[in-house]
């Protein structure tokens, strides 16, 4: 089980607390203004700060944002090709808990950085021979299908002419360090 605790001020940041904390402070001004009686300057700040995080809220709630925020991060670390990857005792996929969708003919559907895409490209540096041995993950997530997770991971290996002794699923984690310890055991 993981217990690492995060910081205490770490949610503070999130756009989510900022839109609702700049609504509360506006609603507070607005209110304070009306029981006085009176219309001035407080009362529009009021106005204006509710309006601002009703607008924070609306933008980082909607489909446009989320690529555009993690475009950000990916564009940090560049994709690195198969072939460039150096070989290694183990390749280690964690599954990240993601439910992962299949097409008609049994193959995942790939989205960029998602689990799916790196247990393809897990079995792609496998295939390479980067590693005699391909470690995964066994994040808590259900196939669209219906499938058992590890069950689904030894079915694509297999479509994929990998031998079920190269492929090591580890147990069921809802965390990223439970699902690294499993892998570890």
């Amino acid at each position: 089980m993981n217990l690492t605790p995060t910081r205490w001020y770490t949610p503070l940041a999130l756009p989510s607390t900022i839109g609702l904390l700049l609504v509360a402070v506006g609603l507070v001004l607005v209110l304070r203004r009306w029981r006085a009686g009176n219309a001035g300057p407080p009362r529009a700040w009021g106005l204006w700060l509710a309006s601002s995080g009703c607008c924070v809220l609306y933008l980082f709630s909607t489909p446009l944002m989320a690529p555009l925020l993690a475009r950000s991060l990916e564009s940090r670390t560049p994709a690195t090709t198969i072939a460039a990857l150096p070989t290694a005792d183990a390749i280690v996929v964690l599954a990240g808990g993601q439910a992962l969708y299949m097409l008609p003919d049994g193959t995942s559907l790939i989205f960029q950085k998602t689990a799916s895409d790196r247990l393809e490209r897990g079995f792609e540096a496998l295939a390479a021979g980067k590693a005699p041995v391909l470690l995964m993950g066994n994040g808590i997530g259900s196939i669209v299908s219906g499938e058992d997770h590890a069950a689904w991971i030894e079915r694509m290996g297999r479509s994929r002419g990998v031998a079920a002794e190269r492929i090591l699923i580890g147990p069921p984690a809802k965390y990223t360090q439970d699902e690294s310890e499993g892998l570890v055991s």
